[in-house]
């Protein structure tokens, strides 16, 4: 049934390409190119030559040949079906005669090996005894050589000695008169008795002290910083708002920053 198909399909395709090949028509007849007809070149040697051009070649027509009509399509009646016949019956071929196994020979009893030669131990090898260990001999100690003493130095004789003659007097100069100032004498400085150093005073009560001290400062953190830490060190805070250092002890005088100037308001 496969082999028909396949035929069938083989004569409808030649069937189909031989139709298609009635419908396209003839390609038209090729027609020479003319070439245009150009006029004799005529030297012109004297001064003014008249140029006669000659007349343009008539337009060339391409004849086209007619158009012929295409004859009808006339629709081939289909063939009939080609019937293969099949192929003949092949008889299968007997298959061939199954051999008959030999039997096997019957159990032989293997020889036994021959015995393993053994092999004789190689004689002792001989060791060499150790040599005795290197005994490093140690060069004798140097022989210190004593430096010869300093030579000692002689003092020269002193030189004799001579007398100094006396100066002579020194003329006293009499004291200038007293300068009598224009201006009136300055006045007297009061040197205040000296202020008393105040007690210590106890870790607690230095944020309270610190707080009346910075009462009137523009920056008060750092006032309050940097006078709780003089308190903590000094145990002191002077009173008022600003001055008076001379009630607290060194500590808290001498402290001083980077710019030289007092650390502890």
């Amino acid at each position: 049934m496969a082999s028909k198909a396949l035929i069938f399909l083989l004569v409808s395709l030649l069937v189909v390409a031989s139709q298609a090949s009635h419908l396209v028509p003839p390609p038209p007849p090729k027609v020479p190119a003319v070439s245009p007809v150009r006029a004799p070149f005529k030297p012109s040697y004297p001064p003014n030559p008249v140029t006669v051009r000659a007349p343009p070649p008539p337009p060339i027509q391409v004849l086209t040949p007619p158009k012929t009509p295409s004859p009808p399509v006339q629709s081939k009646t289909p063939l009939p079906p080609v019937r293969i016949p099949p192929p003949p019956f092949r008889a299968r071929a007997p298959p061939p005669p199954i051999k008959a196994r030999v039997p096997p020979s019957p159990y032989t009893a293997r020889t036994p090996p021959p015995p393993a030669r053994t092999r004789t131990p190689p004689p002792p090898v001989r060791t060499r005894a150790p040599p005795p260990p290197y005994i490093a001999i140690t060069p004798p100690p140097p022989v210190r050589t004593r430096a010869p003493p300093p030579p000692v130095r002689t003092r020269a004789p002193p030189p004799p000695y001579i007398a100094r003659t006396p100066p002579p007097p020194i003329r006293s100069i009499a004291p200038p008169p007293p300068v009598t100032s224009i201006y009136p004498p300055p006045p007297a400085v009061v040197k205040s008795p000296p202020s008393r150093v105040q007690p210590p005073v106890p870790l607690s009560a230095c944020h309270g002290l610190c707080v009346t001290r910075c009462g009137k400062s523009k920056r008060k953190k750092y006032c309050m910083r940097s006078c709780q830490t003089c308190c903590k060190r000094c145990r002191c805070v002077p009173f008022g708002t600003h001055g008076h250092f001379e009630t607290c002890p060194k500590c808290y005088r001498e402290q001083r920053t980077r710019g030289n100037k007092h650390k502890c308001p």
